[in-house]
């Protein structure tokens, strides 16, 4: 999210989300980010500028154990750890098979608490992370990290390569066991003020001026599309939830004038986003959503078929739903 984001918010908060952590701050001398799991999607969204790289996590480089469960990822730490390289920065990973803590540690703020570094820990779940802008208690958590690091093995980046290559052919190939920690957590988000919910949603569609009064009145039963919005607005709100990326470029795109069937990469993403990330929750199933979707998007709708026309809108809309509370309400939830 923007710099601006949660600069000032020092507390607990519930349900941390990618944005939470990359609030953290990524462009400064170093970042340390201890974790236990790890997943490719958490992982690879980061977009971190630091000079200096340490990485923490759990992995027994003689046993596939974790990578065969799906709790790590080994061929994204190893595209992760080759990119921070390739820009010039010192990577360094460290290892142990019984890493447990939690540390996210950036050059704005730091966050403690159960998240782990998958979607799974920051899909705004059942976790609790305490975020720290104290520079003085920021200071003492990065020493008290040189003292964990004590009982690690650091890993270059050959050993991590050949750990892979000895290991892979053992990881299952079916997506749902191999990106088991790469999927959002199943619980009733609209109970995480920051996540928003659909009645609210259209309480905010209805005092916009734009294409969202007329997304309003398909919502309300115009050309019997209501079930469409409901099922794109969850859908949709899971997306940006597993990629922040897009989040921040929806929230500036035009609701008006936007068209999803022009853009091949956003494709590619929500069908990989459909294929490895998305999940059933109390109002919303995945497979009927894929009923309304088109083929270039993982559905099951038509060439630029199904519910595309909504989506075209509502990409935009919900982006800029979900953006302002994130940033403007999710911190009342967090005194």
């Amino acid at each position: 999210m923007k710099a601006k984001f949660l600069s000032n918010y020092e507390g607990p908060i519930v349900g941390p989300i990618l944005p939470h952590l990359h609030s953290v701050g990524m462009d400064g001398p170093q970042i340390v980010l201890a974790t236990a799991y790890f997943s490719r999607r958490a992982l690879l969204s980061l977009r971190t500028l630091a000079s200096r790289v340490r990485f923490f996590c759990r992995l027994d480089i003689q046993s596939a154990d974790e990578w065969v469960n799906g709790y790590v990822d080994p061929p994204a730490l190893l595209e992760f750890a080759q990119n921070q390289k390739k820009r010039g920065a010192k990577i360094e990973m460290f290892i142990s098979p019984s890493a447990h803590a939690k540390v996210y540690i950036g050059n704005h703020a730091a966050l403690v608490g159960s998240a782990n570094l998958t979607l799974r820990g920051f899909g705004g779940g059942q976790e609790i992370i305490y975020r720290v802008v104290n520079a003085g208690i920021i200071r003492q958590l990065l020493r008290t990290v040189d003292i964990y690091s004590e009982d690690f093995d650091q890993l270059s980046l050959k050993e991590l390569d050949e750990y892979i290559e000895r290991f892979k052919s053992t990881v299952p190939s079916h997506p749902k066991q191999r990106y088991g920690e790469d999927q959002l957590p199943r619980f009733r988000r609209s109970r995480h003020i920051h996540l928003g919910d659909y009645a609210d949603f259209l309480k905010w569609l209805s005092r916009r001026n734009d294409s969202a009064r007329e997304i309003l009145l398909r919502a309300q039963g115009k050309h019997n599309l209501s079930g469409h919005i409901d099922r794109n607005f969850h859908g949709l709100r899971q997306l940006l939830l597993v990629y922040p990326e897009m989040l921040r470029r929806f929230e500036h795109e035009d609701p008006d004038i936007y068209k999803l069937n022009r853009d091949s990469v956003t494709e590619e993403i929500i069908k990989e986003f459909v294929t490895r990330h998305a999940v059933d929750e109390d109002r919303f199933r995945l497979d009927i959503w894929r009923t309304y979707l088109p083929i270039e998007c993982g559905g099951r709708a038509g060439r630029h078929g199904g519910t595309i026309g909504n989506l075209n809108h509502m990409l935009p809309l919900v982006a800029r739903y979900l953006s302002l509370k994130i940033t403007r309400k999710g911190k009342a939830r967090h005194p």
